[in-house]
């Protein structure tokens, strides 16, 4: 695909390479996939390929999330386009982010820090978070189901897995301002470089 091959520096997408790359992503899925509307009806998909059309020019970023919104409409596990990452990384060292540090789930509708990704922040496992840069960290997590397919224990675990990804792609980007939750129930607050 023409528009995803492009750097992310490059700020806008054409209109046309928009809907080239739209109708070749959308005959492709027809191609390959052999029960393309098991899990989500064909006029659901035409909305939803329409939609991402008639936003016309569109940043790279803004065309990525657009494509994957797209995928998870199907509503099948496993749909997915490759996310940029050598971008990404040249964006947070550009950019000095930090890269999101906690591996997360959601259990009983709060968000919970299963792993870190560095030793000296440890002691945050097992914390609730409940906000990420302001916005409530449960709702953020829930809202990314958006963007893949299956059940719901297959969001979970495919957003669980993106979901540094997917707060990039969102804007949200280091340094982060966590409020947790600890063990005891006091509610503590961090900037995280």
């Amino acid at each position: 695909m023409k528009a995803l091959q492009q750097p992310i520096s490059q700020k806008d997408l054409d209109t046309d390479a928009v809907h080239e790359d739209l109708d070749l992503l959308h005959q492709a899925i027809e191609d390959i996939v052999p029960f393309t509307y098991l899990y989500s009806d064909s006029l659901t998909i035409a909305q939803a390929y329409a939609y991402v059309k008639g936003k016309g020019q569109q940043s790279i970023m803004e065309f990525y999330g657009n494509v994957l919104e797209l995928l998870g409409s199907y509503n099948a596990s496993h749909f997915f386009i490759e996310f940029p990452y050598e971008q990404y990384r040249q964006k947070l060292l550009e950019q000095q982010q930090g890269i999101f540090p906690f591996y997360c789930s959601l259990e009983n509708d709060v968000l919970h820090i299963d792993q870190t990704f560095i030793k000296a922040d440890s002691t945050f496992k097992d914390y609730e978070l409940i906000q990420i840069n302001g916005f409530d960290a449960d709702s953020l997590f829930k809202s990314f189901y958006k963007y893949v397919g299956g059940s719901k224990t297959t969001k979970h675990y495919d957003v669980r897995a993106k979901f540094h990804q997917l707060l990039w792609l969102n804007g949200i980007a280091g340094p982060f301002t966590f409020l947790f939750t600890n063990k005891q129930g006091a509610r503590i607050e961090k900037i995280h470089q």
